[in-house]
């Protein structure tokens, strides 16, 4: 097993609790739940992972918003869902036991992940921690990077990102948007949500280790 900074360590362990402690959430959030925006132009609809499912757009919405802020009401009615999907699993009566992972467990996972990553790179089986340490930020940067860099421009009419599987953020071309039908909206919406690539939690943990990684590195 390699000699990993016990900082560093805690940071993965502490994410992969905080990882199990969403999926317990998961389980006790109903099969759906809906939230709308404060005018009520937008209703989103998400299942109990907190993907979206379903949304509804008010017929003229054009007369009832200013221009540019039909992606803002959007992502209003998708924070609502989420935060009824939330509201429901606090109240459930199932039993819920706070998870716990240990030391060893996130060592091992921290292992695996920096295997993967490092994959192909040039470095032998004798090499020092910290040659590694650095080898490993640079290349997860590297991946990070390429995945969060935005685009330059608006690439379609719909742009939709996500964290660690979840929507963070929609956005519409709204000069498109202006002269469409909800219906034709809606459909660019959910074909955008369903092809774009989400982060799964163990990106999140990877994420963590690299940005803890990075900080050793600087104090070194």
């Amino acid at each position: 097993m390699m000699d990993l900074d016990e900082s560093l360590v805690e940071v993965v362990r502490s994410t992969m609790e905080a990882a199990e402690v969403m999926r317990l959430i998961n389980e006790r959030a109903p099969e759906r739940s809906t939230g709308t925006d404060e005018a009520d132009i937008v209703t989103a609809t998400v299942d109990r992972d907190g993907h979206l499912v379903g949304m509804e757009i008010a017929e003229r919405w054009q007369t009832k918003l200013t221009l540019g802020s039909l992606s803002a009401h959007i992502m209003a009615a998708l924070k609502d869902a989420q935060t009824a999907r939330f509201s429901a699993a606090s109240h459930s009566s199932a039993p819920f036991n706070m998870p716990s992972v240990t030391k060893k467990e996130a060592s091992e996972f921290l292992e695996s992940k920096m295997a993967e990553s490092t994959a192909g790179l040039s470095f032998g089986p004798t090499v020092d921690i910290a040659d590694l340490a650095e080898d490993f930020i640079a290349h997860s940067q590297q991946m990070r990077a390429r995945q969060d860099a935005p685009p330059e421009r608006m690439i379609g009419n719909v742009r939709v990102s996500k964290h660690a599987g979840l929507i963070a953020s929609i956005e519409l071309n709204e000069q498109w948007a202006l002269g469409r039908s909800p219906e034709i909206i809606i459909n660019a919406i959910m074909m955008e949500v369903r092809r774009t690539e989400p982060e799964g939690p163990e990106d999140d943990i990877l994420f963590a280790a690299m940005s803890a990684m990075s900080r050793l590195a600087e104090g070194n």
